[in-house]
Formats: structure tokens, sequence, C-alpha cells
């Protein structure tokens, strides 16, 4: 907690960077959630719409036509029919077919419903140009899907650039004004402190440690505000499409919750003990590098 006040002091330097990094992120996030929905419409309403019932109409210049008859798909009285896609063919059905598991056996399609009954129909194989001409009325719509799809990912690409660089200078500047403490704080020390501590602690303390504030920062960002954004917007897709499912899943999150929280507790005892043991490896190899020059002046005065 104290290291995350110290950590915050800084961050709050630049407030209006970590605002705009926050709303990149939503942003991020919303098209992220708008992605699967634009691709369901797409398969559900446009691709596999077609199998949806279509009722014989007058004829229309707007309409499908087929075998010399008129078809759409706004429910009128008239008798409905039905096209239905068997292993990527397309198959007229002078009837409207009930939903269920297909199977086609030369003309004959028995479809076998929830409730085990078996109903069958007599279809008609289709020509690609009928297919095309039944997919005509959802041309127009599906452009507009699809720009619509290529446009988000464009602005994801963008919001995201946004997000990084923004996330960057924040993580730099919080860097270099830590560092800046760091010294000064040095230079108002006593120079019994510099006796006692290596010289190598104190430069690991400078250069890893403050370093250590922009891992810690980035994985705050990244985790804790970007991870929970992207759970928030799932279940918000999850709960708009299938709410039952949604509130299924939360059984695992207790399970999830202490693992956390044993995984944090390591994580934290091995981190400390790595920082130890990098300071003290520091201060060793300073002292070594120290030491190599006043072995080579000791050796150049011996031989003069």
């Amino acid at each position: 907690m104290k290291t995350m006040k110290k950590v915050w002091r800084y961050v709050a330097n630049y407030k209006k960077l970590l605002v705009i990094t926050i709303l990149a992120m939503l942003m991020v996030q919303s098209l992220g959630l708008v992605a699967p929905l634009i691709v369901k419409s797409i398969l559900d309403d446009y691709l596999v719409g077609i199998e949806k019932p279509w009722y014989e109409t007058t004829e229309d210049k707007s309409q499908v036509e087929y075998s010399g008859s008129y078809y759409t798909q706004k429910e009128e009285n008239n008798t409905g029919v039905s096209i239905v896609i068997y292993q990527g063919k397309y198959y007229f059905v002078e009837d409207i077919v009930v939903s269920g598991n297909k199977n086609l056996d030369e003309n004959t399609l028995s479809i076998t419903t929830y409730n085990e009954d078996i109903i069958q129909y007599q279809t008609q194989r289709m020509t690609t140009t009928q297919v095309l001409a039944f997919y005509q009325p959802f041309i127009s719509s599906l452009t507009w899907m699809i720009a619509l799809l290529a446009i988000r990912f464009l602005l994801q690409i963008l919001f995201t650039y946004i997000q990084r660089i923004s996330t960057s200078m924040i993580n730099v500047n919080i860097v270099r004004d830590a560092r800046k403490d760091a010294v000064k704080s040095l230079q108002n020390m006593p120079m019994t402190f510099f006796e006692t501590e290596p010289s190598g602690k104190i430069a690991n303390r400078v250069i890893s440690d403050v370093g250590g504030m922009m891992n810690l920062f980035a994985t705050i960002m990244n985790l804790l505000i970007n991870a929970s954004l992207a759970v928030i917007f799932a279940y918000i897709g999850m709960f708009y499409l299938d709410p039952k499912l949604a509130l299924f899943t939360f059984i695992i999150f207790p399970i999830v919750y202490l693992w956390l929280k044993f995984f944090m507790k390591k994580l934290n005892i091995i981190a400390v003990k790595v920082n130890e043991q990098s300071s003290l490896i520091t201060a060793q190899l300073n002292e070594i590098i120290n030491g190599i020059s006043i072995v080579v002046d000791a050796i150049r005065s011996y031989s003069f």
C-alpha cells in the first residue's frame, strides 16, 4: 500500500494523461464488445438469415423471384416457404421448416425436433444464381455491416495506439521524477550513510527500485484497470446474449479469488528475495569494477 501511495504521488502530476489513457481503454473495450455483436448480426441476420421463412407476395422489383413466384421475408398471410442450408448447399422447401437436427437423403429432408419427433420435407436443390437472388435483398445491409466492422477495427487500432503512447509517457515521466527525487535525497544524506552503505546498493536503489515503480504502474494499468474493464464488458455482452450462462460463470469466482490470493502472497515473498539478491549482486559488481581501477593504478605505480 505504501508503494502504491508513492506511485500515485508521481502519477497525480499527470492526471490529464491518465484520463486520456483510461478513456482510450474504455473505447478499446467498448469496440471489443461491438465486434462480436456485429459478427453475430452478419451471420444470424444475413448469411444464415436466409433460412428464415419466406412468404409469397405480389410482383415487385424489390422482392425475390423464384420459379415464377415472388417472395419476401416480411410476414404475410400467404403460404410460407423455406431455404435450408445443408453441408454448404442450398435447398428450397415449399413449407416452413421447423427447428431441429437436419438430415438429407436425396431430396427428402428429415428434421428431428427437440421432442424427438421426425418431420420430413421434400426439397429442391437450388442453383448458384437462385441462391444469389435470395441474398440480393441483404446486400445493402450486409455491405454496411462489413463497413462498420472495418471502421470498428481501425478505431480499435487508433485508440490502442493512444492508450499505449499515453501510458508510456506517464511511465517515462514518473521514472524521471522519481530518480530526480532520489538523487536529491542522496545529496542531503550525511557522509556516514555512504560509509556504511555499499555504492552498488545505492545505485541499485536509484535504478532498479525506481524501475520497479514503472513496472508496478504498468501492471496496475494492464491488470487492474484494463483487465477489469475487459471482464465488465465481457459480462455485458454475455448477459445480452445469454443471461443464464453468464450467471453460471459466477461459480468460479471464489476459486479464482482464493488462487489469486495464494499466488500474490507467494509472488510478494519471491519478489522481496529477488530484489535483495539483485541489490547485493549490483553492490558486489560495483566494488569489483572499482577495485579493478585501484589494482591497475597499483600495478602501474609498482612498475615505475
